[in-house]
């Protein structure tokens, strides 16, 4: 068995998954990705990380290393963020913004979460590229605001970071 084979069912085993597409969807990345590995013969490092080590949060690595899905989760959580916590914002007063960002913060990675999903399941659905993902998940927010954006409210209100608005 080649490395890649060694890393691949090191991965799939941690997640107990059998197939590259199923340990994609764990992983919350394009199933192309994994294909891409298999290619190059390589796992990058922090995804061999969970696995040896059994942490799923080494996945999150500093921004600056960060692929283009990542980039673009973030761009996507940080847009429904800033548009659910919209009406404490509003008024442009310092503290009040300050307030509302600092109390549902420590959840911006559960809304992130949830867009790396979106933007997997947006690509499953035949958008290949995560530009073109992203773009059309803006769009559908956009269009749909008020459901977009209660989602997201519903969430932080759950965790009791956000009064019901």
């Amino acid at each position: 068995m080649s490395d890649i084979d060694v890393q691949m069912e090191q991965l799939k085993a941690h997640f107990g998954v059998e197939k590259d597409v199923d340990l994609a969807k764990q992983l919350m990345i394009d199933k192309r990705t994994v294909s891409a590995w298999r290619a190059r013969g390589a796992v990058p490092a922090r995804y061999q990380s969970i696995a040896q080590v059994g942490d799923p949060q080494s996945i999150m690595t500093p921004p600056a290393r960060w692929d283009e899905h990542e980039r673009a989760a973030f761009d996507l959580a940080m847009f429904r963020m800033a548009r659910a916590l919209l009406p404490e914002t509003a008024t442009g007063e310092f503290r009040s913004t300050m307030q509302a960002f600092g109390g549902a913060w420590a959840y911006f990675w559960d809304v992130m979460t949830k867009a790396r999903r979106d933007l997997v399941g947006q690509m499953d659905d035949g958008s290949k590229e995560v530009r073109s993902a992203f773009a059309l998940l803006m769009h559908a927010e956009l269009q749909n605001d008020a459901e977009a954006v209660a989602d997201v409210r519903k969430v932080l209100s759950d965790l009791g970071k956000l009064s019901e608005k």
